[in-house]
């Protein structure tokens, strides 16, 4: 579990952008288990969030963006 949060404090670092707003962890082997440790552990106040070509598939992702786990700020999912 250590080494998975450490992946994502790594991936947050170089995908969020200057202002804050935008997180893009495209092309990252994101499978649903570390997006839901991504969403339970990390308050993130993004309005945009990249998660192209990774392992989830389009259910994961409407199950994610319905869970509630995001903060209200989160506009688009991609």
């Amino acid at each position: 579990m250590d080494d998975s949060f450490s992946i994502l404090r790594k991936w947050i670092k170089k995908g969020l952008s200057k202002d804050g707003k935008t997180l893009d962890l495209s092309n990252r082997r994101i499978d649903m288990e570390l997006a839901t440790d991504l969403a339970e552990s990390y308050s993130l106040d993004v309005e945009i969030m990249y998660l192209n070509a990774t392992w989830l598939k389009d259910n994961s992702l409407e199950e994610l963006a319905g869970s509630g786990f995001f903060t209200p700020s989160l506009r688009e999912l991609w």
